[in-house]
């Protein structure tokens, strides 16, 4: 930026997708990845949906994320959350941009923050306001 130095960034989720990949040699249909949100909420991308430009995931409770994970091997931090009573695989995995190379030019996004869900606050305009 300041020296003219062009800068990515990346999802985190595609990431760890890749990092899983790459470690356990399965194929991004066969994974998802489920990291701790706010609110008992939890990220979850399913592996396929990671791959190209534009990242696909939701913000989901724990139930929900129990569905959307189902048969899969699941890599990330909320992996005991989603594997409680199940059959699903799981691997510890925390995000590591010294693996920025495993992902493709076409995962690169613009240095700019990317949230999965709303924010809980506003700016004064926002808020609803209570009228006498």
């Amino acid at each position: 930026m300041a020296w003219g130095v062009p800068v990515s960034g990346y999802c985190t989720l595609a990431l760890i997708a890749a990092m899983a990949a790459a470690k356990h040699r399965c194929d991004h249909e066969t994974l998802a990845v489920a990291m701790h949100g706010v609110h008992g909420e939890l990220f979850v991308a399913l592996g396929e949906a990671l791959q190209g430009s534009t990242p696909h995931f939701v913000s989901v409770p724990m139930e929900q994320a129990l569905t959307l994970v189902e048969g899969r091997h699941v890599f990330g931090d909320a992996q005991s959350s989603v594997t409680d009573n199940g059959p699903t695989t799981t691997d510890l995995f925390f995000t590591d941009a010294r693996q920025f190379g495993l992902l493709t030019p076409d995962q690169w996004l613009p240095a700019a923050p990317l949230y999965g869900r709303p924010p809980d606050a506003g700016t004064p305009r926002t808020r609803n306001t209570v009228s006498a």
